[in-house]
């Protein structure tokens, strides 16, 4: 399994991969948005897209059909969060869509409920 780090100087890795994560429109990323990609070999596994800001967001995270229930967006969320702790933030902000399943992964990390639809970690 190979992590892929995707900023805005190395967007164009994202593109080969694109096609296959369904939903995500590719964004224009800036210098404080990050994306974490896993692969095996071409193949698509999950990515997680945060930014990394004054308030960091968690913006959108996903598993391939074929490799869900691994382990594989928790892995990701864990290296965000060593990130964020890393670069001396102390709070990490994510919305949660009804019924998409990351809420559990979220609380199992010890995110909160602030609002009906969105969770905070705070180190």
């Amino acid at each position: 399994m190979d992590l892929i780090q995707i900023d805005s100087t190395s967007q164009h890795l994202l593109k080969q991969f694109s096609r296959k994560i369904d939903g995500f429109v590719v964004p224009r990323l800036t210098k404080d948005d990050k994306i974490y990609l896993l692969s095996q070999g071409d193949d698509y596994v999950a990515m997680i897209y945060f930014t990394l800001k004054e308030k960091c967001h968690i913006n959108y995270i996903h598993t391939s059909e074929n490799h869900r229930r691994k382990g594989h967006a928790e892995f990701l969320v864990r290296k965000v969060m060593e990130k964020i702790q890393s670069s001396g933030k102390n709070e990490i902000n994510v919305a949660i869509l009804p019924d998409c399943g990351s809420d559990r992964i979220f609380s199992k990390l010890g995110f909160q409920y602030t609002g009906e639809h969105e969770m905070k970690y705070f180190f």
